[in-house]
């Protein structure tokens, strides 16, 4: 008995193992779904078409993008918190757009923290605008507003540019008037037509107005500055202390995925970011080129987590 035990038991971990290798060196075997939580055209899905090709090249398979919207995203990402974690459904990320989502929205299903990050690659920095005759430096800017409160465009209540200027309310020690829009083009326009003082966007949203002289980037909230934009200082480089705070994009899979399939996933995006075709490609866009894999794509999560929590009253 005791010998038929242990050679049932070495039968056992042989069929695991041989399993587990199977699975690495089968996978994958047919199309990846990639989620996307947004529209069609919106800035994610264009990323999301910029790079997939050039993974599905590396993976030898499809990888499609599934427009899946509705409730500031939510839909998506429940879809894909749920799906089966084979490593055949994926879910293109905004972050901290995710984190505020599953924070704001009461029918988000899911916690960011159990994703599992594969890649980030393009960011969407956040700028602070205004028009070149009201302010010529960002110094201008902070002295009117400690003066008095300034009009500050944003795109909706606890959104990407809202969370930003809370935050830059609480270093500056100042208050804003926000005025809310629908989106980034709308704010920008009516920055133009001088019916608010500045706004605080997504960098793609103001890049046809910066180009046309109607409005001038004051601020961007990165940590260094962008070779989109090499003239426009950071917070540190202004001796002021406001954290980095951007739209990032890339990709997570879904909670309990194998990390043997994870590994083959982060090496087709990581040879991809090194592909002259692609960076070519993000070369040529308004999104700056910002790769994060496995560990360092966490970090910055877990950084963007940790400064949205202490505004979480505002996303209720």
């Amino acid at each position: 008995m005791r010998k038929a035990t242990t050679l049932f038991i070495r039968v056992l971990c042989g069929t695991l193992i041989f399993a587990g290798l199977t699975s690495a060196a089968d996978f994958p075997s047919k199309p990846i779904t990639v989620i996307s939580p947004y529209s069609a055209g919106g800035s994610m899905d264009i990323q999301l078409r910029g790079i997939l090709p050039h993974v599905g090249k590396e993976l030898k398979t499809d990888l499609m993008i599934q427009n899946v919207t509705g409730a500031s995203g939510v839909l998506g990402y429940n879809r894909a918190y749920k799906a089966p974690p084979d490593g055949y459904t994926l879910v293109g990320s905004n972050i901290p757009g995710v984190i505020i989502t599953e924070i704001g929205q009461a029918s988000s299903a899911y916690k960011t923290k159990d994703f599992i990050p594969i890649c980030a690659f393009a960011r969407d920095s956040v700028l602070l605008v205004t028009r070149p005759e009201t302010f010529q430096t960002f110094g201008d800017f902070v002295k009117m507003a400690k003066a008095q409160p300034i009009r500050m465009g944003v795109t909706g209540k606890g959104t990407t540019v809202h969370l930003a200027g809370l935050i830059m309310e609480s270093a500056l020690g100042v208050k804003f008037n926000f005025i809310p829009f629908e989106g980034g083009s709308e704010s920008v326009t009516a920055l133009a037509g001088k019916h608010i003082d500045s706004v605080l966007t997504i960098a793609s949203s103001a890049t046809s107005m910066i180009r046309g002289g109607y409005i001038k980037p004051l601020l961007i909230l990165a940590k260094e500055r962008s070779p989109k934009y090499p003239a426009v200082p950071t917070p540190t480089g202004e001796g002021y202390d406001i954290p980095p705070f951007s739209n990032h994009t890339g990709v997570l899979a879904p909670p309990k995925v194998s990390p043997d399939r994870i590994k083959v996933l982060e090496a087709a995006f990581e040879t991809v970011l090194k592909n002259s075709a692609y960076l070519e490609w993000m070369e040529k866009g308004v999104a700056e080129f910002a790769p994060l894999l496995g560990k360092d794509y966490r970090n910055e999560i877990e950084r963007m987590a940790r400064i949205i929590d202490g505004y979480r009253e505002f996303l209720k």
